[in-house]
């Protein structure tokens, strides 16, 4: 089973609040997140991204108990295809850094939602 196989499997956390992705350097807005794994996100663009491409990326999510600034990310372009909802694109990426960092940082993201949602 190869890498993108495996993080389809993982568990997604639907988005009841959408995080914002930037990129990592700026503070244009590439998108929303729709759901996400440790494996890899789903967001929703007014642009598509091209497959393969790689992107460095920063999520920034807040509710009433948590405010998470600039996780940055390294992803993949997996795939893109166009929404319907409005004009836009849905676009799954792949994070590349699977580190402990990254991971707590999640852990941190879906315990947030978890909380919040319920």
């Amino acid at each position: 089973m190869n890498k993108y196989n495996k993080a389809l499997r993982e568990e997604r956390h639907n988005l009841y609040n959408p995080i914002k992705v930037y990129q990592q350097d700026s503070d244009l807005i590439l998108g929303s997140m729709l759901n996400f794994s440790y494996g890899g996100a789903c967001i929703i663009s007014k642009d598509p991204i091209q497959k393969k491409k790689l992107l460095k990326l920063r999520l920034n999510y807040s509710n009433e108990s948590h405010k998470i600034n600039g996780i940055p990310v390294e992803v993949v372009c997996c795939w893109t295809k166009k929404s319907v909802i409005g004009d836009s694109y849905e676009i799954g990426l792949q994070f590349r850094d699977r580190s402990a960092k990254l991971s707590s940082d999640l852990t941190v993201l879906m315990n947030s939602y978890t909380n919040f949602v319920c």
